[in-house]
């Protein structure tokens, strides 16, 4: 679980990131509030993090995911840092593991300082990309008679078809989502109930769902994560429950969107749905790894 403190002060790095360069951005608000949600009742979670303050200010911070794997973000004047999270990081580490971690393509000083402590780049592993697009114009969705957009705020406090729609969207890959889990995100910053997207069919099944966060400071909002019930794909249902999403996030005040996706070919749908309603890779991972 992450202290509510810690992950704010993770989270203000990462706005700090981005208005500074958002392709060196690691971890998003979104992905840090999604991630430390759900971890806040998984009892399983044995992750360790460690955070390097200057007063209240997060100079930086280091995530061990046992047995092998770091996540970690710098704040941009403290690049000398990441040695030292490194260092954190060999020691966390069982004996004669493999180290792996990940940089930005665009943070050329990170990936000298992991090619100077022993790391080499890592082709083989599935890679992340963020992808982003403006919001000036927003094509028409074109949702099929019946369907309807509702949120979390609709239902009043019931999120059994937020959570049932994630469940079934989600079998294939797995997802810690039940309705003991998912109020952890539903507390956790930025979360707002009317940007938790849920398509209903005309029966009122929920078969597709988007959760937006909006980071009001850099006006940009993310979507993370989404996905349709297997039994509902192929209707243009995801497209356009994006394109109704973009609007609310215009609507709010937004300027630009981002959303992330696998960007190598071992999973690249969803990338390939992005694409159709207008986002572009901002920035992708390059992972290394020291034997």
């Amino acid at each position: 679980m992450v202290p509510v403190l810690e992950l704010r002060q993770m989270q203000e790095l990462a706005q700090l990131k981005w208005r500074a360069d958002p392709r060196a951005v690691d971890l998003t608000i979104a992905e840090l509030a999604y991630q430390g949600g759900m971890g806040a009742s998984d009892q399983a979670d044995t992750s360790l993090r460690r955070l390097w303050l200057k007063g209240e200010a997060c100079e930086g911070w280091g995530w061990f995911f046992p047995p092998d794997t770091l996540e970690w973000a710098v704040h941009p004047a403290s690049s000398g840092l990441l040695g030292e999270i490194l260092d954190w990081f060999a020691e966390q580490a069982p004996a004669g593991a493999a180290l792996k971690t990940s940089t930005r393509d665009a943070d050329e000083d990170a990936q000298a300082e992991l090619r100077n402590r022993g790391f080499v780049e890592d082709p083989a592993h599935p890679w992340m990309r963020l992808n982003r697009r403006t919001l000036e114009r927003i094509e028409e969705p074109e949702l099929p008679a019946g369907y309807a957009l509702r949120t979390v705020a609709d239902y009043e406090g019931d999120i059994s078809k937020r959570v049932t729609v994630h469940q079934r969207s989600w079998a294939e890959l797995g997802t810690r989502v039940a309705l003991d889990t998912y109020p952890g995100v539903m507390v956790t910053w930025p979360y707002r109930s009317d940007l938790d997207f849920v398509l209903e069919a005309g029966d009122g099944r929920p078969v597709a769902f988007a959760l937006g966060w909006y980071d009001e400071a850099n006006a940009v909002a993310e979507f993370e994560p989404l996905g349709t019930d297997p039994a509902y794909r192929r209707r243009g249902l995801g497209r356009a429950l994006l394109l109704l999403g973009l609007r609310r996030f215009r609507d709010i005040g937004a300027r630009e969107a981002v959303v992330g996706s696998r960007g190598d070919d071992g999973h690249p749908l969803p990338r390939r749905l992005y694409e159709s309603v207008g986002f572009r890779e901002l920035s992708r991972q390059a992972w290394f790894i020291r034997e």
